[in-house]
């Protein structure tokens, strides 16, 4: 059991890292700026997963669980948001080709 939550907090901090730079990266768009603030909350869940392993503290457990599951949630809730905006442009897009053939002929 031990050994599965060191290599979960080992993960958790490894993606925290890389969402946080993809963050980084993507921050000129307003996308990077939450993956940011999610990228913090994974690593964070690695760091209390550390610390329930250390400590053998079923409180640190309870908050990696709660601090991935906000994570979870707003990854959830930039992507629904990202498909959404696509689909606006998407049929923004087509409403203006739409315009400019009948407005052609």
């Amino acid at each position: 059991m031990v050994k599965a939550l060191k290599f979960l907090s080992i993960v958790c901090k490894i993606f925290g890292v890389l969402i946080t730079v993809g963050g980084v990266i993507y921050a000129l768009f307003l996308i990077g700026i939450p993956l940011i603030f999610i990228g913090i909350k994974v690593y964070k869940t690695g760091e209390y997963i550390d610390n329930a392993i250390i400590n053998k503290n079923g409180e640190n457990l309870r908050l990696s669980i709660l601090t991935i599951a906000k994570a979870i949630k707003y990854y959830l809730i930039l992507y629904v948001g990202i498909i959404a905006l696509m689909f606006f442009i998407f049929f923004l897009i087509m409403s203006f080709g739409l315009i400019a053939a009948l407005l052609g002929n």
